[in-house]
């Protein structure tokens, strides 16, 4: 029996409607790596140019993190209330509206409105993008292969976006890389009236109390941890909002029978496993260790370094892609598993990274170490998102979301700390032991942790001590050693919470193949 030239037609028409509903998702999806990319490119500059303080940078680099935190389950609320293209749409709007705001500021003030609104509209954009995707493709190995797609979209932008940053900054100024966003924005709103849409699921309309506390909780948290050095009180502060509205939240969600804030996606059998993996694999983030690594043992130019990255960051594209692959043709725990695997050993290969290295070696290691690492991102994702209930897809994305926010967040803050501490206990051991005295040793040690000029430094050191002055600048001691004990503990703490993901994972596929033979055998048993 063969179909119907109008069937086939609609057929077709069906396919490709879907295909532009996915491509809306995945350019919804690239808003926040865009904004995020791009806006290092435009620091320098638009500090110079608007008188900001390095304290005021690091608040404008934090703003659309909290930003994004604080709304992050009031965007899945609504998205599973008003429907994902309502959302989307609004969401577009607010990363349009906020771009022109950051394009045309004239204050610090007008920059920090702006990030905020790209952050907020970032955040919605991503989370409607990828609940549009769990809702749209349901088929396992369609699956597997968009959200592979869906892994590859972020070192894409960020390869991209970066080059192109760079290059308008360099050739017309900062105020023209808002611009992209403003593009990409509009670009946006035109797919989604293009784009068919999973009708609003019908979900009775309630409180948005717990989300806004749940919020509340993430983006106090958030803050403190990355303020706590540099401004305690404010830290604290900022404990003190997460705690009071952790309590508030304990108590609302116990009171109302049906509260808003959804977290079915975390209730199936054996999802505390895959949280835990999405946890210790987001916390484990080379590239910005490595990059510090390059910048501060080989005294290159941003841009060099931006060069550098191309490499990982192609590699980042690729095994995005390989993942779903490997999810499509077997399944999302074996992918996730075997990427875990092979990225752990790729942390473990930057014990190779020796005092005299060219700079080329960290960044093939770092190659070889992201395309296992980006493999695992869509297996990751589909295995969470596969306990979402049908209409709770815009919920289910905005914990996804904010696992990865919280995973990176505090691993790159307690990886840090435990670098930066490696680092300055290796240089004060260095310096004593040519000579200097330990509390001037220590000293010096804390002074270059905190961002002292190594220059100025030696030359002080080389005028008072001049064997601490060459122990501090030798590659194979002093300050380079340090680098090296700091990257080197890196790889093997990497290494470890690396494998331990990769355990949770095995345990999971395990328990699912030992169920899946225990239903095989109760069928069987049924049908003799």
């Amino acid at each position: 029996m063969t179909s119907s030239p109008d069937s086939t037609a609609a057929a077709q028409k069906n396919t490709l409607a879907t295909h532009r509903t996915i491509i809306t998702a995945f350019m919804a999806f690239t808003a926040v790596a865009l904004s995020v990319a791009t806006f290092e490119y435009m620091m320098v500059p638009l500090q110079i140019d608007l008188a900001i303080s390095v304290d005021g940078l690091t608040g404008l680099t934090l703003t659309p993190v909290a930003a994004s935190l604080l709304v992050v389950f009031v965007v899945g609320a609504l998205g599973d209330r008003l429907g994902l293209r309502r959302t989307m749409s609004g969401g577009a709007i607010l990363y349009v509206l906020g771009a022109v705001l950051v394009m045309v500021a004239t204050s610090q003030a007008w920059v920090m409105a702006g990030r905020g609104l790209t952050g907020i509209g970032g955040i919605t954009l991503a989370i409607t993008g990828l609940a549009t995707l769990n809702a749209t493709c349901r088929d396992a190995k369609e699956r597997g292969k968009v959200f592979g797609y869906l892994a590859a979209i972020l070192p894409a932008t960020f390869l991209l976006g970066a080059l192109v940053a760079a290059g308008l900054t360099d050739s017309w100024g900062w105020r023209t890389v808002p611009v992209l966003w403003i593009l990409l924005g509009v670009a946006i709103l035109v797919s989604i009236r293009l784009s068919p849409f999973t009708p609003v699921s019908g979900r009775a309309k309630g409180e948005l109390a717990t989300p806004i506390l749940a919020g509340l909780v993430l983006a106090g948290l958030g803050i403190a941890a990355t303020t706590l050095t540099s401004n305690r009180a404010f830290a604290v502060a900022a404990v003190t909002v997460a705690v009071t509205a952790l309590v508030a939240l304990l108590l609302l969600m116990r009171a109302l029978s049906h509260p808003t804030l959804d977290l079915r996606v975390l209730r199936p059998r054996g999802a505390a496993f895959i949280v835990g993996a999405i946890l210790l694999t987001t916390a484990v983030n080379f590239y910005f260790f490595v990059n510090l690594f390059i910048q501060y043992r080989f005294q290159l130019p941003l841009i060099q370094v931006s060069l550098l990255f191309v490499a990982p960051q192609i590699a980042g594209v690729a095994g995005g892609i390989i993942g779903g692959r490997i999810s499509s043709r077997w399944n999302a725990p074996t992918a996730a598993t075997i990427a875990l695997g092979a990225s752990a050993a790729g942390a473990l290969c930057f014990l190779f990274v020796r005092a005299e290295s060219p700079v080329w070696v960290p960044i093939v290691v770092l190659t070889l170490m992201s395309l296992p690492n980006s493999a695992s991102v869509g297996p990751l994702t589909q295995l969470l998102l596969d306990g979402a209930p049908a209409e709770g897809s815009g919920a289910a994305s905005a914990v996804r979301s904010a696992l990865w926010s919280v995973g990176g967040i505090f691993g790159s803050i307690a990886l840090g700390s435990i670098a930066f501490t490696a680092f300055t206990a290796s240089l004060t051991d260095s310096l004593h032991a040519s000579g200097l005295d330990l509390s001037a040793a220590s000293a010096l040690a804390e002074k270059i942790r905190s961002g002292g000029i190594v220059a100025e430094i030696q030359q002080e050191l080389s005028a008072t001590a001049p064997l601490s002055g060459l122990e501090l600048s030798g590659l194979t001691s002093g300050l380079g050693l340090a680098q090296l004990h700091a990257l080197h503990l890196l790889a093997v703490i990497g290494f470890a919470m690396l494998v331990c993901a990769g355990i949770l994972l095995g345990v999971l596929a395990a328990r699912a193949r030992k169920d899946r033979v225990a239903h095989e055998l109760q069928t069987l048993n049924h049908s003799v």
